[in-house]
């Protein structure tokens, strides 16, 4: 029996295969979908947290960078960790989210700080049970290698501490020169040039740095009035400074012709700008005990000095060279010898003739001169002279021709230039002056002689008449410094000391800070953040420099000859009631030492490499 095969029965199951194949599809471009749905949740997260990163690891070093300027010499302060050479703090919040920060003090001036942030993502926990399949791409660095549930950055910066003291005046809020024949300029104590021996002479050098600023941004921040500033003039954005006829802003030179004006600005200087931004530094008592004030006694102290000069011309150069120079003074030699490079050699030369070839050849070059005569050779040939042209055979007589030829018979010479001597500058003598220095000794009665470095340390606010002889000395003082009409603080030609001023006020009159050597590093006076008033009064100098950053500063009296005050301020506010001359020091400005850090590079590192300590 033949079975037949409907064709309705063989196509029966085609739909159903149809309806698998188009489902299998869809479920395979839909697991693609999702897939990549749940990929780009994934880099998405990521890049949020690793942006979030960089946020934290800039709040770690700005953190370590205000540890640093607050604590430069206790970088273990405010619960900070050690480990070796490097200082270390870690911050966590709410969300499990960290930085730890590094700091590196190897170099007190060039600290090192190194930032570590690790980044939560809920997202990557929640898909964290993926994180061991294949596909899922992270390109860039710092993502955790199994788990991927945080991402880490780290970066590294190098500072370095510039100078705090980069104006004459700086105040937080206004600035008013209320008196009359005020004056800012500038010299250089460190510049024999732009000094007379570390000391301010105006006949000597005036500078154009007398600089000011305010932060302040109200109008008439600074009142100029009828002072003259020999340098230039900033307040914070908004803030104005108004000056007077008989007052001025700008260099001498302009200030000459221009009086009761501001110099214009223009490419080398901003002598009026609103840029004023300045960080004003915190200033505590750096300790609460000490080594009492010494006892005084009478000491012999250089009262004066004058340095006198003469002008002297020797054949020798002088050794050490004085620092004004010398002077080389050049006469003109001439020699048959080569004397060797010199100063403006010429070299005379001549024409020569040789008949031998000069070696080694002049760079001028050689001529060569051919002499000689031209005639026929050969047997029986014609005399020279004879009428026989050049070329061509003779026949003489019945003898035939003959196998003459003509024959050039010639000598050479040779023509160039040599030297016949040599004309040159030399030194002759070398003129420069020669320094005399005539000290004035006197013995003065001192209440207290400072003659060791240290912490010293006094509770009495009078301080009376202090000599400091010795560098390094340091001396607090809890209740502030209030000098009276006698008292005075000498520094010796070697001598520094450092003033750390509490209370809430503080006083410089009687003879106020005498500075023997004419730099204002050698004197700086701190005040406390409660000390809210400093008054200067008398006709005392102050060769130094004041940072008072909470205190209103009164400037009374003045007149004491070009020299009420050297040096540089940094306070919340003046008033200056009398005649000050304030010369600013720019040595200054040079001295990396008590300034904030600046971040001098930016690199972000590998977050996995082996970090100072451990997390």
């Amino acid at each position: 029996m033949k079975t037949k095969i409907r064709k309705k029965a063989k196509t029966a199951g085609q739909a159903l295969i149809v309806a698998l194949v188009i489902g299998s599809i869809l479920c395979i471009t839909l697991t693609g979908y999702l897939s990549v749905v749940q990929q780009q949740t994934l880099l998405s997260a990521r890049s949020q947290a690793w942006n979030l990163a960089i946020t934290l690891v800039e709040a770690g070093i700005e953190e370590g960078l205000e540890h640093m300027n607050v604590n430069p010499a206790a970088p273990w302060a405010d619960s900070w960790s050690q480990s070796g050479i490097w200082y270390y703090h870690k911050t966590t919040f709410a969300n499990n989210n960290s930085y730890t920060v590094y700091v590196n003090i190897t170099n007190s001036l060039q600290p090192v700080i190194l930032c570590k942030a690790d980044v939560q993502s809920a997202t990557f926990i929640k898909y964290s049970a993926l994180s061991a399949a294949p596909g899922y791409f992270f390109a860039a660095a710092g993502a955790d290698g199994a788990a991927r549930t945080k991402v880490n950055r780290t970066v590294q910066v190098r500072t370095v501490r510039g100078s705090l003291f980069t104006k004459a005046m700086v105040a937080r809020n206004t600035i008013d020169m209320n008196g009359n024949d005020i004056l800012t300029d500038s010299f250089d104590s460190l510049d024999l040039f732009k000094s007379w021996y570390g000391k301010y002479t105006p006949s000597r050098y005036v500078g154009d740095k007398g600089d000011i600023a305010s932060n302040g941004n109200i109008v008439n921040e600074i009142s100029i009035g009828n002072a003259n500033i020999y340098g230039h003039v900033s307040t914070g954005p908004g803030g104005t400074a108004t000056v007077g006829s008989g007052g001025g802003i700008g260099s001498h030179t302009w200030q000459l012709a221009n009086p009761g004006a501001i110099q214009p600005n223009d490419a080398q200087n901003q002598w009026y700008a609103h840029d004023s931004n300045f960080t004003f530094p915190t200033t505590p008592l750096p300790y609460n005990s000490g080594t009492a004030l010494p006892a005084g006694g009478d000491v012999a102290v250089m009262a004066s000095s004058d340095v006198s000069s003469s002008t002297t011309t020797n054949a020798g150069y002088p050794t050490p060279p004085p620092w004004s120079g010398v002077q080389t003074n050049w006469s003109t030699t001439t020699s048959t010898t080569y004397p060797g490079p010199q100063m403006n050699l010429t070299t005379n030369t001549y024409t020569t003739n040789s008949a031998v070839y000069p070696s080694p050849v002049p760079a001028t070059g050689v001529s060569t001169n051919y002499l000689g005569t031209t005639q026929l050779s050969g047997p029986n040939a014609p005399a020279p002279g004879a009428n026989v042209v050049p070329g061509t055979l003779v026949d003489k007589g019945n003898s035939g021709q003959h196998n003459w030829q003509w024959t050039s018979y010639s000598s050479k010479t040779y023509t160039y230039r040599v030297a016949g001597s040599y004309t040159y500058s030399a030194p002759a003598s070398y003129t420069y002056s020669l320094y005399t220095t005539n000290v004035v000794w006197q013995t003065n009665h001192y209440d207290s002689v400072i003659s060791a470095p240290g912490d010293y340390y006094t509770t009495a606010s009078s301080i009376g008449n202090v000599l400091v002889t010795a560098p390094g000395v340091r001396l607090v003082m809890p209740n502030g410094l209030n000098m009276g009409g006698s008292d005075g603080i000498t520094i010796g030609e070697s001598g520094s000391m450092a003033l750390f001023s509490g209370g809430t006020s503080a006083k410089i009159a009687g003879n106020a800070v005498i500075n023997k050597s004419g730099s204002a590093l050698n004197f700086i006076m701190y005040c406390s953040p409660l000390v809210t008033s400093v008054d200067f009064n008398g006709n005392g100098e102050f060769i130094g420099v004041l940072v008072a950053p909470n205190a209103h500063i009164d400037m009374n009296g003045g007149g004491h000859a070009d020299n009420d005050f050297m040096g540089a301020m940094v306070v919340e506010s003046v008033k200056m009631n009398g005649h000050f001359k304030f010369h600013y020091d720019e040595a200054l400005g040079r001295n990396n030492s008590n300034g904030r850090l600046l971040v001098t590079s930016w690199d972000e590192v590998d977050p996995n490499a082996t970090l100072p300590v451990a997390n």
